[in-house]
């Protein structure tokens, strides 16, 4: 699941939806935030989010469950 993080929606984002993701059996969560120019990638254990990795700026990323692909997030951030 990816969610695009935006003021009027971060709180239920953040939140609410987590939790719902964790009951439905979602494993992992992006959370991109274009403001702020980050990536943070969650798992689910048990009933907990566990942070994986966050990432920044126009780094290169591999991450879960996607390692396989290269997310160039310069790209992301880009009009």
């Amino acid at each position: 699941m990816c969610e695009i993080l935006a003021d009027r929606t971060r709180r239920i984002d953040k939140v609410e939806k987590m939790r719902i993701y964790a009951r439905e059996g979602v494993r992992n969560v992006w959370h991109v935030d274009p403001i702020a120019q980050t990536l943070d990638i969650f798992r689910v254990e048990g009933r907990h989010w566990l942070l994986v990795d966050s990432f920044a700026g126009d780094e290169r990323v591999r991450a879960e469950p996607f390692e396989a692909l290269e997310l160039e997030l310069a790209l992301v951030w880009s009009e």
